[in-house]
């Protein structure tokens, strides 16, 4: 659970959760340890047209 709240911290976790052989205990550990952080937020990503041939070309929509 401490990596978790470390990788939170650093706005790399989305979603939490188990699998088989997770316990309830577990689960806890995980939510008590991000409890009171902020949801992360998503970025928005840029929107150009990149087309490539010899040399890149990138056209901003």
């Amino acid at each position: 659970a401490g990596l978790v709240k470390e990788w939170a911290d650093h706005g790399q976790v989305n979603i939490l959760g188990g699998c088989c052989g997770s316990t309830p205990a577990h689960i806890a550990a995980m939510a008590q340890a991000v409890q009171g952080l902020p949801a992360r937020e998503m970025a928005v990503p840029e929107t150009v047209t990149c087309l490539a041939g010899l040399e890149p070309f990138i056209m901003a929509a």
